[in-house]
């Protein structure tokens, strides 16, 4: 009888992360990641368009008219797979630390425990992120997070939904494409003596 308790108790377990390794999520606010973006039309800012800052292989562009939620950023592939969802960032309306701690509930109940703390030390930034594989071999990361206090971030409550590899895939094929570009341009001339420096433009005064 032991023996039996002992097997359904592990089985329980291998049910339990067989159900988590297909609930991979892709789809928040009605976007889905790996669509096109012109499948959207009717949910997106199409005038707000614009590049990454850092990351050229990418843009976003805004959201609108989502229920529940207050702001979104939906950003795309510029290379590999040009016009392809890699990132949902949306903005709930509900700001409140209460409405966290309750999304955050309900996100372990469906998610599981997140792997990965993204908060800061000083209890201001409240972010945890999960980690995900799908059938197909892409990986999603999720995180929710709450800001009150740091007007350098996104206050309030929000969610990221990023398919990683697929912009580890963009990232590949840009740097790739100006590699080539760069072994196409003439070699600039040598200087022959090194610039003095303009010390009152470098030093505050």
């Amino acid at each position: 009888m032991k023996k039996i308790m002992l097997f359904l108790f592990c089985l329980s377990f291998l049910n339990t992360g067989l159900v988590m390794a297909g609930n991979t999520p892709k789809s928040i606010a009605g976007f889905t990641l790996g669509d096109v973006l012109s499948k959207y039309k009717d949910k997106i800012a199409i005038n707000s368009t614009l590049c990454v800052r850092y990351q050229s292989y990418l843009t976003e562009v805004e959201t609108i008219d989502l229920p529940g939620y207050k702001t979104g950023l939906i950003c795309i592939g510029n290379c590999e797979n040009p016009g392809k969802i890699v990132r949902i960032k949306i903005k709930y309306r509900n700001s409140s630390k209460k409405f966290y701690e309750l999304l955050l509930k309900t996100y372990r109940i469906k998610f599981g425990k997140p792997l990965v703390w993204k908060g800061d030390a000083f209890g201001v930034i409240f972010a945890w992120k999960w980690s995900f594989t799908d059938e197909q071999g892409n990986k999603i990361s999720l995180t929710l997070q709450h800001n009150s206090e740091d007007y350098e971030m996104k206050m309030g409550n929000s969610v990221k939904l990023t398919m990683t590899s697929a912009i580890e895939k963009e990232k590949a094929c840009y740097e790739a494409q100006e590699e080539d570009k760069l072994k196409r341009l003439p070699e600039p001339p040598r200087k022959q003596t090194q610039d003095v420096p303009d010390w009152d433009m470098l030093i505050p005064r």
